[in-house]
Order: structure tokens, then C-alpha cells, then sequence
């Protein structure tokens, strides 16, 4: 029985690597073609179960809890699951037995949350950040466009706009602008504005990815596009649409689901 595990390790398999899933979940057993295969179970009864071509790759090393063992962990996909099987010798002398299984949670996306104006309106982003005016109008296209302008710390003379739309019951497009002093001096993206700006995602799109998007409007901030917001190129990340760059004196940052 050893020499046969012993043999297997040391048997080339193809260098595959198993996808990295969500998340993966400890069990004490799983079915596989109507068997079980349990922590516990001998390699070979194992091994009579699942094919040779249904490993994957395989980790090898020394058990550190016995000097007389080896510790391997086959990872397998076999009966339309994902999974790895830890095997270890509990006693000496003695046959090698599942220590461990670990079967892979496929994926499910959560649904994207509704972004409903009125939540917007109650949530901890407008507690911290003092508003100044607030305005709506209704949108040639359709639904409205809902306006807020926010005190902004780095200039008296303006507010920070913040706009929700189209549909007040999720709207699925939100636009920031921070406004410079000229058109020589527009907005640059400084530290109080990537504040304002991850506890705005945090309060409309949470699932949005804050750092991805403030490393790209790092790089868009000196990029200037005269033909106003819609002439801004919209970029594609996790099912979302973001775009930023400066127009005139304004640096503008959007998201749309």
C-alpha cells in the first residue's frame, strides 16, 4: 500500500493548476459517482473510485507530525466537482487515510445592489459630508437626473457636484466634479478628493473596486477632452463603465452600471 502511494507521487502528471474559485469549503465527505469517499478512508479504496487522469496536480512534503509520513495533497475535478484530498499516516506502521477534503464553491455573482435616490439621501455619505444645494430635473431621454452640490473643502468658491441617474428607484449612472480655479489651474485629484470619493462608492456602488478606479483617475487627471463629459472614452471594469478626465477647469469622475 505504501510503496503504491510512494509510486504515485513520484508518477510525471500533467502541470496543471486548479482555477481559483470564491471560495473553498472544508467537508468530511462528498459523492463521487454514488460513492462516498470520507476523512478517514483508506488511499487505496480512494484510489478504486477516482480515475488517474482526474488529478490534477499533486503537492508532496514532509508530514511534520510524523517523520515516518509523507504529506500529500491531490487536487482532482472528477463527477463535475472541484476538490483536493490531504493524506497523511496516522499511526506506524500503517496505511495512508484522508486527513482532509476541501471541495471548491463554484461562483455566483451577487446581484448588483439597487441604488435607490432616497437611500442615497439617508446614507452615513451625507451625515459626513455637508450639503449645500440639491436640485432635479427631468431628462429628455427619460427618467431624471438628481443634483447635489457638497462643500468642498479645497475651494470656497465652489461645491463639489454629485449626480444620481436616471430612475430614482436605482439609478445607474452617478457623476463627480471638482471644479479648479481656471482653466490654466483645473482640479487635480488630491487626497480630501480621493477621501470624498471612496465614501461616496462606499455609500451608492459598494461593490465598485475603489482602488482600481482611483489609480485610473490618477492617470486621467491630466488628460483634457473639450468636447465635454460625453467625449470622455467610458472604460470597462467588473461589469461596470468608468471614465474621468478634465473639462475646462473641471475634473470629472463617472461610474455607470
Amino acid at each position: 500500500m505504501v510503496r503504491a502511494l510512494v509510486r504515485a507521487v513520484l508518477i510525471g502528471v500533467t502541470p496543471l493548476f486548479l482555477p481559483l474559485l470564491s471560495a473553498a469549503a472544508d467537508v468530511a465527505s462528498l459523492q463521487i459517482r454514488g460513492k462516498s469517499i470520507k476523512v478517514g478512508d483508506t488511499a487505496d479504496y480512494v484510489f478504486s473510485i477516482l480515475k488517474k487522469d482526474e488529478m490534477l496536480k499533486q503537492d508532496v512534503g514532509r508530514d511534520p507530525k510524523n517523520a515516518n509520513s509523507l504529506a500529500l495533497t491531490k487536487y482532482y475535478k472528477a463527477d463535475g466537482k472541484s476538490f483536493s484530498l490531504a493524506f497523511a499516516r496516522q499511526r506506524d506502521p500503517g496505511p495512508y487515510v484522508v486527513t482532509k477534503i476541501v471541495v471548491d464553491q463554484p461562483h455566483v455573482s451577487s446581484p448588483v445592489r439597487a441604488l435607490a435616490v432616497r437611500d442615497f439621501e439617508r446614507s452615513s455619505f451625507f451625515q459626513k459630508h455637508r450639503l449645500v444645494r440639491k436640485d432635479e430635473w427631468a431628462l429628455k431621454s427619460g427618467g431624471k437626473n438628481f443634483h447635489y452640490s457638497f462643500a468642498d473643502p479645497e475651494n470656497a468658491d465652489s461645491g463639489i457636484a454629485v449626480e444620481l441617474s436616471s430612475n430614482p428607484a436605482d439609478a445607474r449612472k452617478i457623476a463627480i466634479s471638482w471644479h479648479g480655479k481656471s482653466t490654466k489651474e483645473p482640479a487635480r485629484f488630491t487626497r480630501p478628493k480621493e477621501s470624498f470619493l471612496r465614501d461616496l462608492l462606499t455609500s451608492t456602488i459598494s461593490d465598485a473596486k475603489a482602488d482600481a478606479l482611483i489609480v485610473y483617475v490618477r492617470a486621467q487627471q491630466g488628460k483634457r477632452y473639450p468636447g465635454g463629459g460625453d467625449a470622455i472614452p467610458r472604460k470597462a471594469v467588473d461589469g461596470m463603465s468608468i471614465y474621468s478626465g478634465t473639462v475646462g477647469e473641471t475634473l470629472i469622475v463617472g461610474v455607470e452600471r
